[in-house]
């Protein structure tokens, strides 16, 4: 926004060099000489107008209207790439949510067959290769529910970097199976 400022003031500048530059002066004195006192004052107008310059006024004004131009562009730029990156952690973030859900039902749902494989080992029922690979796909599941769990706090942290808000609480993550437009 300073550049665009910054640019729009030049673009007037260089429009001001077509009109004619005034200048202004104003003299006063006043002392006591010999014969008397003295008081005086003086005041004059004093005007210039471009005749030719060889087109240096017109190639100023393109220059400063090109800058403007520029600097336009570029905060254009910079609006969309943080829509862009904002747009990006959002949807890293539902996804990540959408994986830690998802496996926490998995585990939610293998828990009690895990419960039972350890109670007939115990029982001796099963033989302790059965319970140990039983136990192993629980580890795993249970490795990976913690695993989501930790993408998904370090894709708010991500978000709440690129919207740089301070309180995590802050952040409610709406999850729709529908696509919509985002706008």
């Amino acid at each position: 926004r300073e550049q665009i400022k910054l640019a729009k003031m030049k673009v007037w500048e260089a429009r001001r060099t077509f009109f004619p530059a005034l200048t202004l002066s104003w003299t006063g004195t006043s002392g006591i000489q010999s014969d008397g006192k003295i008081e005086g004052v003086e005041y004059g107008i004093e005007g210039k107008q471009p005749a030719f310059y060889s087109g240096s006024i017109m190639y100023t004004l393109a220059q400063a209207k090109a800058e403007l131009t520029i600097s336009e562009s570029n905060y254009d730029k910079v609006i969309t790439e943080l829509y862009f990156d904002v747009a990006k952690a959002y949807y890293l973030l539902v996804k990540a949510k959408k994986h830690w859900e998802y496996t926490q039902d998995v585990f939610n749902e293998i828990k009690p067959f895990h419960e039972i494989a350890k109670k007939e080992y115990e029982k001796s029922v099963t033989p302790s290769i059965e319970f140990l690979n039983v136990e192993s796909n629980f580890n795993e599941i249970y490795y990976q529910t913690v695993s989501n769990g930790n993408e998904f706090e370090l894709a708010k942290l991500a978000l709440e970097q690129k919207l740089s808000i301070e309180d995590s609480d802050a952040i409610d993550v709406f999850v729709s199976d529908e696509p919509r437009a985002v706008t």
